[in-house]
């Protein structure tokens, strides 16, 4: 299982003074009522009032909470600026922290979650910000997930002159990947559901043997109602490299799913469910025999490839796809423009653009840059 985490060492701290651990607070543990900065959280309890704070001594009030791949953020934004609070916990691959919570005493140890701070007011003002993993005092509680929000409480104290602090409750909109009972939230746009779907799918096609996916390139996503995406795979069965395959997935009614698999020699975009004709005058005919010249060209090597998505055109005279694509086993990324001219029989591979050139689709010219 990957694990979401960070360690991170302080980066700049405290509003452009050195962070120094705070001496101990002489008044004792905060009353419930009273929420503010301690060096000590012994003995108290968060507030149960919305979740406020200071941040290089101004005033802050979380408007906005997100939990998203073991990162919990309370922000406070509008203005021109944003001031935020940040803490990652360690949890498995999709996990949601429900019903969990965590102590943390200002010591030197190791293994805490790593909280920061943001204070970026705009105006001109500039910004600063800090990232610890110990010397700060935290009570972190989170409650029951339900619809994508979770709720929870907070009082956290960071170390340093400015005594910058957090405390109240909350609720988060929960992002990203998300895994409840082993089965994955197929609604959210996450390129990690993409690798999970493909999985997935090799998994119930080889039910009880081995499946491994070895390797990952080209995740791409375009979110929304009508979403879609690509991911190349390699993976082995029962210890058996079988190659790569080149995964397309699509959102419909809300819910991702894999729409179709090529094999890795392929270019999907030249394997249409329906092909345009050759004479069709759309983007969409050009793009389509860009990607089958260039598996022509690539000659059955592996390739991951990227077409261009809006291919220029000018209607009867010429037309233009950038590609961009790495062969297997190569460390570079080629990007190039493949020209096509209009003919009596439609369009017609020309040639691909030479570095320094550019097409111009007012004129369907290619000229110098």
């Amino acid at each position: 299982m990957r694990f979401v985490a960070a360690l991170l060492m302080a980066c700049v701290a405290g509003c452009g003074k050195p962070a120094t651990p705070a001496p101990p607070s002489s008044s004792g543990p905060a009353s419930p009522a009273t929420p503010g900065w301690r060096a000590s959280l012994d003995g108290a309890t968060v507030p149960e009032v919305p979740a406020s704070g200071k941040i290089c001594g101004e005033s802050f009030t979380v408007n906005d909470a997100e939990f998203e791949d073991g990162r919990l953020t309370l922000k406070e934004g509008g203005g021109g600026g944003e001031m935020h609070f940040t803490v990652f916990v360690m949890l498995d691959r999709g996990s949601i922290p429900e019903n969990r919570t965590w102590n943390v005493k200002a010591d030197k140890e190791f293994g805490h979650p790593n909280v920061s701070w943001m204070f970026a007011p705009g105006g001109g003002r500039g910004s600063n910000a800090e990232s610890v993993s110990n010397g700060y005092s935290m009570k972190l509680e989170f409650g029951k997930e339900s619809g994508k929000k979770l709720p929870g409480k907070i009082w956290l104290c960071m170390p340093g002159e400015t005594k910058n602090f957090v405390a109240g409750t909350f609720v988060a909109t929960v992002k990203g990947f998300i895994l409840r009972n082993g089965e994955a939230d197929r609604t959210e746009d996450s390129l990690e559901l993409l690798e999970w779907l493909a999985d997935e799918r090799l998994r119930k096609e080889n039910s009880g043997k081995q499946v491994e996916v070895t390797k990952l390139t080209w995740g791409i996503m375009w979110g929304g109602a009508k979403g879609s995406g690509g991911q190349d795979v390699e993976w082995k069965l029962d210890g058996v490299n079988k190659g790569w395959l080149k995964f397309r997935f699509a959102k419909e009614n809300g819910s991702w799913g894999v729409s179709k698999v090529w094999p890795g020699e392929q270019i999907p975009e030249a394997h249409p469910e329906k092909a345009p004709a050759q004479n069709d005058a759309t983007p969409e005919a050009v793009k389509f025999l860009a990607a089958v010249e260039l598996e022509r060209i690539l000659a059955g090597k592996i390739a991951h490839v990227r077409m261009g998505s809006a291919p220029t055109l000018k209607s009867g005279v010429a037309a233009c796809c950038e590609a961009t694509w790495q062969v297997e086993g190569e460390e570079s990324w080629i990007q190039k423009a493949l020209l096509f001219k209009w003919t009596d029989a439609g369009w017609a591979f020309d040639r691909m653009l030479a570095e320094g050139e550019r097409f111009d689709a007012g004129t369907g010219a290619v000229e110098k840059k």
